[in-house]
């Protein structure tokens, strides 16, 4: 059963199309919608952890959902924001590439058993990504020339952003490094035992 947390979670994937469609579409005015959406629903991250606790409904899908959300609401947001040429292209790449990379992480370790908790760095690199992005909109919606590179100071945010993005990303591996090694034995043994079992299959030879 979906409960408002998992709505809310929701909400940001959802809204990750049609933000992406005003930006895309250009000009002050949808720039300008495009960064109040954005500017809702980034809030609404603020609301589901605590209401989910409060309402004791604190679970699997809550976890994927809201962890998942925020990561397609920026992702596709970004690609809209380049492909428009308001941030630079290796500055999307730098923050996509982090988001896959936690996310493989996270995968193994809920294979082997563990949970890796979001970082501080992480949290940090969340707020500011996502400060950044309205305030490059905002900049859009307020610039006379709809094409273009963002100014001084969303360009500056979106570089910290970036620096930010690429710091909790080594931090994540590095709190992750143990997590490697039994992986590592555990393909090493499964490529040992398929060789033995492909030769345990071959006929044998006749002297």
């Amino acid at each position: 059963m979906l409960t408002w947390p998992h709505l809310l979670s929701i909400s940001r994937i959802a809204a990750a199309i049609p933000i992406s469609v005003l930006i895309l579409s250009g000009g002050p005015g949808r720039y300008l919608a495009a960064a109040i959406l954005f500017a809702i629903v980034s809030l609404t991250d603020l609301l589901d952890g605590p209401l989910a606790r409060r309402g004791r409904v604190v679970g699997p899908l809550g976890v994927y959902l809201d962890t998942t959300a925020d990561k397609v609401l920026v992702s596709v947001v970004l690609i809209a924001l380049a492909a428009g040429h308001l941030v630079d292209v290796w500055m999307v790449m730098v923050i996509v590439a982090r988001e896959f990379l936690v996310s493989g992480i996270r995968t193994l370790a809920a294979v082997q058993g563990f949970v890796v908790q979001a970082n501080f760095a992480g949290k940090i690199k969340t707020t500011v990504t996502l400060a950044a992005i309205v305030l490059v909109l905002l900049v859009a919606a307020g610039s006379t020339s709809h094409g273009g590179h963002v100014q001084t100071v969303p360009r500056i945010g979106m570089v910290v952003a970036t620096i930010l993005t690429l710091y909790s990303g080594i931090m994540y591996l590095i709190s992750a490094r143990s997590l490697f090694v039994p992986a590592l034995r555990t393909s090493e043994r499964l490529g040992q035992d398929a060789v033995a079992a492909h030769r345990e299959s071959m006929p044998e030879r006749s002297p």
